[in-house]
């Protein structure tokens, strides 16, 4: 038939024709997905079964499918293509929810660097929700190897996770400018219940009202207790003892050609529990 076969053309001059390029010819090539006979000095006779074929394959393609999965899915009853389209809405569902939650995720650090840029004094109040946070990194800490598999387990899940940032009782008590200043990781709970994940060495807390202190230092481990004056005094004004103070490091700019971290060290004001959440 005449009007079936096209007129014998190399592959580059095919993907002109229907716009795909020569690359991705070959490769439905190799796939077994073009019929055209071979013919002498790299000639072809293409036939139109073989643009319907190409153009199947690269609309399957654009959904994300694989090539072997496209080469399935083009030989399948229309029932078993219906149903691995049914697997591919699934798989984007997830996809747009997480992306949805990366993307909740980056405004939150957006509003950390506008919590800095500004803020008009060093104390601030807010609510912190339930979290579960390990300490990892300062003086004599004895970290267990499940502890150490929790901490990768956070940190590679970031950003839904955070970096921590903690100034031990012990030093304050000490009533000296030095301050045992310690690193860690933690994450909310709502993070971590949307994730999936389970922690046996995490210390949880429970969700307070707290009042924060903001720093911006190139070395948080150079805080001094002078730095957290403020905080201190607000502590002693509302009668509260020394405890661990923490908080997280919010985000980190360059300035002067160094790296200046931002973060926050907090007391609570008042605990919630479970029960009174509720």
């Amino acid at each position: 038939n005449k009007y079936f076969l096209m007129e014998y053309m190399k592959v580059k001059e095919f993907s002109q024709l229907i716009g795909i390029p020569a690359s991705k010819i070959r490769y439905y090539d190799r796939l077994g997905l073009i019929e055209g006979e071979r013919k002498d000095n790299n000639y072809r006779d293409f036939s139109k079964e073989d643009v319907l074929n190409v153009y199947h394959a690269q609309l399957l393609r654009s959904y994300g499918m694989g090539i072997e999965e496209c080469s399935v899915a083009m030989h399948g009853s229309i029932d078993e293509i219906d149903q691995t389209l049914e697997q591919y809405v699934q798989k984007t569902i997830e996809e747009m929810e997480k992306q949805e939650k990366l993307l909740a995720r980056l405004r939150t650090m957006q509003s950390y660097y506008h919590l800095f840029q500004n803020r008009n004094s060093p104390l601030h109040e807010r609510y912190l929700g339930t979290c579960y946070e390990i300490v990892t990194f300062g003086n004599d800490l004895q970290i267990s190897e499940d502890m150490k598999k929790e901490v990768q387990l956070l940190a590679d899940h970031m950003p839904y996770s955070y970096a921590m940032v903690q100034v031990s009782q012990e030093s304050l008590k000490a009533e000296t400018e030095d301050l045992d200043v310690r690193l860690g990781v933690g994450i909310l709970k709502e993070n971590l219940d949307q994730l999936n994940l389970h922690l046996s060495s995490a210390v949880l807390k429970e969700p307070a009202c707290i009042k924060e202190q903001l720093f911006e230092m190139s070395n948080p481990f150079e805080l001094r207790r002078s730095d957290l004056q403020p905080l201190l005094d607000e502590m002693k004004e509302r009668g509260i003892p020394y405890c661990d103070l923490t908080g997280r490091i919010y985000c980190s700019y360059e300035k002067e050609g160094k790296t200046v971290h931002c973060f926050g060290l907090a007391f609570p004001l008042k605990v919630f529990t479970e029960d009174q959440n509720r």
